[in-house]
């Protein structure tokens, strides 16, 4: 009885050795894949074995003849080809559930792909695989034991983000296809003629290598690797490369040889080393993470909007922006980079955001509207070189101090205003405003070496902060060859103030210069405040009402005539030089002294 139960046990153990293995065997029935009599469970052995389900090991070995996959819903555990000379034939696709191992001399008939649904091994042993290449499941990760020629299209799917690893490069002759996030350490290669596709984000390093047409369709997405162009011809149609990303990552772009349709771009790095270009729009801005664009180089666009779903936001770096087709700057996004407009287009202005970097006008034709350029604070300077082109409105200022230098004259068709709560300081150069000015910015400081220009040809408005000393401006000139400009609320100059030529409405309005600075008013002014430091006379001055000096201040006539018409409240200093003071009201006027 004891010998009976051995033996069992034994008989047992040999078949469970053999269970879950099959082999495709010569001198079964036929040569399909679905036919019992081909299978074996051991190489070269006798046939009659089940069909492969997915716990099996399928082999292909020297002892298979040509198989042929005859039918659907193929499946496999494992399956390896390791020393099969003769030749599958893929009439229908093979789903397997774990490695893939091909033969370094099989061949390889028919147009089906295989499919992978589970962590696995892939190596190819230098064949190519000529049809698709599907990597599927959930969470799954697919390792290249070698480098892998998919000839067909790799798709990318699966119910969660998969990962395809190995130092490797999976080239692909045809289509990729994206269809969920998919990251890792191999490189994908499109070396042939297809279509990048998709609404899943790559996160592997891809390269464009080919003699044929590679086609971007649709809107794509990548980020977090290196994106690299080395020939071949693009065609992109309207498509989207979007690299929006509300993660700390480095996106690396080298693909200066080709041109894109459109980028969206939004938060974490953008390494460039090389340009970019892009025909059409670039849209920025994340609320969430600021967008830095680094590299010595250019990215060259059509035009510049706003990210899907981004409210504003900074984009920042080193890389500079250069404007050099036709479209437009329609963005609440903070430009930091510098900005260049070079084109033989038209660009067209509707919104932009800038500070803390250069903006340059070259060429092109600026359709400016009634758009409004708004200069807001930074950490650093921002330089303007615009001269050439007219904007239409421009607002300057934000809740951040802004200095400004201007290293050509920067002309403005629309109102010129300020806003925030912090200094502005507005150095060299000159602002030649053709339209109104408006002063909304609330600190206590500010003006700058600069000049603001009031030289429009129509009417135009001069409206102050309403406080004494604050919104302060730098040198203003009046040099209006016609129309009239007419003076409101309370003005606040820290530099000179020079007249020209002009008519001039003084209204019910308040200069009060504040800072040390020359002073030629040229036309009659309503109330004058000497604020702070010291005011020289270079000019007649004429006031039909109040002329204060307050206290610390200091006015000095400098041989001029002062004409007024209320009263003079001296809390600072008056220095004279014997010139005439003239109160020349038909009512009582007082002088006070303190």
């Amino acid at each position: 009885m004891k010998k009976i139960f051995l033996l069992f046990i034994f008989f047992s153990l040999a078949e469970f050795a053999y269970c879950g293995q099959r082999y495709f065997i010569s001198g079964g029935v036929d040569n399909n894949w679905g036919t019992t009599g081909n299978w074996s469970l051991t190489s070269g052995g006798g046939g009659g074995q089940a069909v492969p389900t997915a716990s099996d090991t399928v082999h292909l070995d020297a002892n298979s003849p040509n198989c042929t996959v005859n039918a659907s819903a193929r499946v496999a555990r494992i399956l390896d080809f390791t020393g099969y000379t003769n030749t599958i034939t893929m009439t229908y696709g093979i789903t397997v559930s774990g490695n893939i191992t091909l033969g370094a001399s099989m061949g390889i008939a028919g147009a089906s792909g295989l499919t992978v649904n589970t962590t696995a091994t892939l190596t190819s042993n230098g064949i190519t695989w000529p049809n698709g290449l599907t990597l599927a499941g959930t969470s799954q990760t697919y390792t290249l034991g070698d480098n892998w020629t998919v000839s067909g299209t790799l798709t990318l799917s699966g119910t969660t983000a998969i990962t395809l690893n190995g130092a490797f490069n999976m080239n692909v002759g045809g289509s990729l296809t994206v269809s969920t996030s998919t990251s890792g350490t191999t490189t994908i290669v499109m070396n042939g003629t297809g279509t990048w596709s998709g609404a899943g984000t790559l996160k592997n390093n891809l390269t464009f290598n080919t003699a044929g047409t590679i086609t971007v369709s649709g809107t794509v997405y990548f980020n977090s690797k290196t994106l690299t162009y080395t020939a071949g011809t693009m065609s992109v149609g309207t498509s989207i490369l979007s690299t929006v990303t509300h993660s700390n990552t480095t996106t690396t772009f080298n693909t200066s040889g080709m041109t894109w349709a459109n980028m969206n771009h939004a938060g974490a790095t953008f390494t460039l080393t090389s340009d970019i270009n892009i025909s059409g729009t670039l849209t920025l801005g994340s609320t969430i993470f600021s967008t830095t664009m680094n590299g010595a180089y250019h990215v060259n666009v059509g035009g510049i909007g706003n990210a899907p779903g981004a409210g504003g936001g900074v984009t920042l770096g080193t890389a500079a922006i250069v404007f050099n087709g036709t479209g437009a700057w329609n963005a609440n996004t903070q430009l930091r980079n510098n900005v260049t407009f070079n084109s033989a287009g038209t660009i067209t202005i509707t919104t932009g955001v800038f500070n803390s970097a250069t903006l340059t006008y070259t060429a092109g034709t600026m359709s400016v509207g009634s758009s409004t350029l708004y200069l807001q604070g930074g950490t650093s300077t921002t330089t303007l070189n615009t001269n050439g082109m007219t904007w239409a409105n421009v607002s300057i200022g934000s809740n951040n101090a802004l200095t400004i230098s201007l290293s050509s004259n920067m002309n403005v068709g629309g109102t010129l205003s300020t806003a925030g709560s912090n200094a502005i300081t507005i150095n060299t150069g000159a602002i030649n405003a053709n339209g109104n000015i408006t002063l909304n910015n609330s600190y206590a400081g500010g003006g700058g070496t600069g000049t603001i220009n009031i030289n429009g040809t129509g009417d135009q408005t001069f409206t102050g902060s309403g406080v004494a000393g604050s919104g302060r401006l730098p040198n203003v000139t009046i040099n209006k060859s016609s129309g009239t400009l007419s003076l409101a609320s309370i003005i606040s100059v820290a530099g000179d103030w020079t007249y020209t030529a002009g008519t001039v409405d003084q209204g019910s309005s308040t200069l009060a210069l504040v800072g040390t600075r020359n002073f030629n008013p040229g036309t009659t002014l309503n109330k004058l405040y000497i604020y702070t430091g010291t005011t020289t006379l270079t000019g007649n001055v004429v006031v039909t009402g109040d002329v204060k000096i307050y206290s610390g201040a200091t006015l000095v006539q400098n041989s001029k005539t002062i004409t007024i018409g209320g009263n003079w409240d001296n809390s600072g200093t008056y220095t004279t030089s014997n010139a005439m003071v003239t109160f020349n009201a038909t009512y009582d006027q007082y002088i006070t002294k303190s």
